[in-house]
This record gives C-alpha cells, sequence and structure tokens, in this order.
C-alpha cells in the first residue's frame, strides 16, 4: 500500500478531519499528529517526531540540521497490526525546529 493509502487510514483510524488540518502555502493539507519515527540520512538512523503529514510530504521535529535537498529515509507506524510505513524523501525546507520532507512521488 502507498503512502496515499495510508494516509487514508491514518486519518480514519485518528478521526481527522480538514478542520483539524494545517494549511500552509501548498495544495496539499497537511494533518497535524505525533508519530515517533525513525528518520534516516547518510547511513545514521536518529529517533524524530513526525507532526503532520500528508501524502506528499511530512514536517518532522529534528534537531539535526540538513541542507535542502539531501535524501532521506523515514519509517513509522501508522497501525500496530501492520508492518511501519517506510519512505524515501528529500528535504524541502528546514528550520530551528525540524525540516520539511517531501516524498519521493514513485513510493506513493
Amino acid at each position: 500500500m502507498g503512502i496515499q493509502g495510508w494516509f487514508v487510514h491514518l486519518c480514519r483510524l485518528w478521526g481527522l478531519t480538514p478542520d483539524s488540518a494545517m494549511l500552509h502555502d501548498r495544495s496539499d493539507i497537511r494533518n497535524q499528529c505525533l508519530i515517533a519515527s525513525e528518520f534516516g540520512y547518510f547511513g545514521n538512523v536518529d529517533s524524530a517526531l513526525i507532526r503532520n503529514l500528508n501524502g506528499s510530504g511530512a514536517f518532522v521535529e529534528t534537531r539535526k540540521r540538513f541542507s535542502i535537498g539531501e535524501v532521506v529515509r523515514l519509517k513509522f507506524p501508522l497501525h500496530y497490526l501492520d508492518p511501519p510505513v517506510e519512505l524515501t524523501g528529500v528535504i524541502a525546507w528546514t528550520g530551528s525546529d525540524g525540516v520539511g520532507v517531501k516524498f519521493n512521488p514513485d513510493e506513493s
């Protein structure tokens, strides 16, 4: 199941609606969440929190510093009965409290 299917499943599980979503200058709504994840980069793996998520990307709270365009890997559970979701993305933007990750469209 691609990220779109997982995302729909996640929204149903948590009862998220567009009213509870964060809107930014982007075409897709990002739904607020708090998901513990593994955040992989350059052979390293750290823990990180996904703070908002949609089918095309996520905001990941992390203290690590990245450059725009760096490739990263996210691994996170959506339901305890299902295997974790694993996605590759690139750093789309950076901030003092985390990074924006744009998912690879080939994995959706």
